[in-house]
């Protein structure tokens, strides 16, 4: 799973771990605060980036695209924080689950 953090130009990614799934589930609603109880910090380029992630990456915008009432949002990655834990939380078939 994937956790997103934006700022003007920029944006990090949070690879999520199985500890993260109630964030999961409550990060998904319209208008949640999707940071608010989790262990966070600023990252070099501005980006909210979690302390227990199993990878963050923060990166520049490169280019936006509209695809229908989405955007496609290409970012060069020019930080990368990796942790040696390795419980990804994966979603997949509507369920949250384990690799096995």
């Amino acid at each position: 799973m994937l956790g997103v953090g934006l700022i003007e130009g920029r944006f990090g990614v949070n690879i999520l771990g199985r500890q993260h799934e109630p964030f999961a589930k409550r990060a998904t609603r319209a208008g949640a605060d999707r940071f608010a109880g989790l262990n966070w910090e600023v990252g070099r380029g501005g980006v909210p980036l979690l302390t227990d992630a199993l990878a963050s990456f923060e990166c520049e915008i490169v280019a936006e695209h509209a695809t229908g009432d989405h955007w496609i949002v290409v970012g060069q990655v020019d930080n990368l924080h990796i942790s040696p834990d390795n419980d990804p939380l994966v979603f997949f078939a509507g369920a949250f689950g384990a690799l096995q």
